[in-house]
């Protein structure tokens, strides 16, 4: 699974690449939802990067892990409207996952 940890570690992302996204989130009205182990501050691969005004716009939200029941009614509820199906033996390749 692809976290913002792998973002905030890459030095190719600088200052600009958060002033950017803060300015999409605000100007545009953008949602940004992250998921990383740790606060976001403390992923930061430079101070010039954790001194950016982008990590200040963030609330965290703690999930606890999810209940096989909670993952299928996730799972239906993404697929609703769509043609999409997935076998039982799907399901359970995405729930091991």
């Amino acid at each position: 699974m692809l976290t913002f940890e792998c973002i905030t570690a890459n030095a190719n992302f600088g200052p600009d690449f958060y002033f950017g996204l803060r300015s999409l989130m605000i100007q545009h009205r953008a949602a940004l939802v992250t998921s990383s182990r740790q606060e976001l501050i403390e992923l930061c691969h430079s101070d010039a990067v954790r001194s950016s005004p982008f990590f200040n716009i963030f609330a965290n939200v703690n999930l606890r892990g999810f209940s096989p029941s909670d993952y299928q009614l996730m799972i239906s509820r993404s697929l609703n409207g769509t043609s999409v199906q997935f076998s039982e033996e799907e399901i359970q390749q995405i729930l091991t996952q």
